[in-house]
């Protein structure tokens, strides 16, 4: 009887990674080419309104989109799951992130993976396009009344 063949071991692919400050600016450069506004880099909000100081990574306030690079998506034991042993962390994300919610904000959350493959700014493209498109659906508003008696 023939003995069965041994598979040879599969070789992994091999992942190149860069680090997060070339892969912050290559997004950048493709925000750019996709002819997309350059975004507002650690945009402060709510310090007036709640008294928080939240920053967010990327941001476009006019149309109230933004952009967030989570790290610590690949560390053992849960990744960013994993911040609330990291002085709650990932509790003060979950309120910023419900907080940006509420007051109509689009939030795309991306990995580096997620910037160096594409995805993130596909993402964000079609984050810009929904926001014409809302804008287009929304009915024109009356003039204001000062504006209506002049």
């Amino acid at each position: 009887m023939a003995q069965p063949r041994k598979r040879a071991p599969r070789k992994r692919a091999s992942k190149v990674t860069y680090s997060p400050d070339v892969l912050r600016l290559a997004l950048d450069a493709a925000i750019t080419a996709a002819g997309l506004p350059p975004a507002r880099k650690e945009f402060q909000f709510a310090r007036a309104a709640i008294g928080r100081q939240w920053r967010l990574d990327l941001s476009w306030p006019e149309v109230k989109i933004c952009l967030e690079i989570e790290g610590g998506t690949h560390i053992a034991g849960g990744g960013a799951h994993q911040r609330a042993g990291r002085g709650g962390r990932y509790l003060s994300d979950m309120e910023k992130y419900n907080q940006l919610a509420l007051w109509g904000w689009l939030l795309v959350r991306v990995t580096y993976e997620m910037i160096a493959d594409g995805r993130a700014l596909a993402w964000l493209e079609e984050a810009f396009a929904s926001r014409a498109a809302e804008r287009l659906a929304q009915p024109e508003r009356p003039a204001r009344l000062e504006e209506q008696a002049g």
